[in-house]
């Protein structure tokens, strides 16, 4: 494992319009700014992926630690999936709970 839980020290700890969940909680001028966290988390992934198996004596699987939120119909009627695809603009970073302040 390269990375864990990369949404909490990017999307939830820099922020354009409120003051962030987690560290280091900095505010920024452009939204701009907190995809470049994403996107500097990733490079840092695939470049730990390039070394972890360069330095294994053996061939490895590597991978990051994600957390993402997804609402999932509990059956398959029209009733729940219609429920989950309602619930989808609401969890998690689909602009729902941790956008919304």
């Amino acid at each position: 494992m390269t990375l864990n839980e990369i949404s909490c020290f990017t999307h939830m700890a820099y922020s354009k319009d409120a003051p962030p969940y987690h560290a280091p909680g900095t505010l920024v001028a452009d939204q701009k700014d907190v995809w470049q966290t994403s996107h500097h988390a990733l490079l840092a992934h695939g470049l730990g992926c390039q070394a972890i198996r360069a330095a294994s004596p053996v061939p490895c699987s590597v991978t990051l630690v994600d957390n993402f939120a997804v609402p999932v119909p509990l059956t398959e009627t029209d009733r729940d999936i219609a429920a989950a695809k309602a619930a989808f603009p609401y969890c998690g970073f689909n602009r729902g709970s941790f956008s919304l302040r």
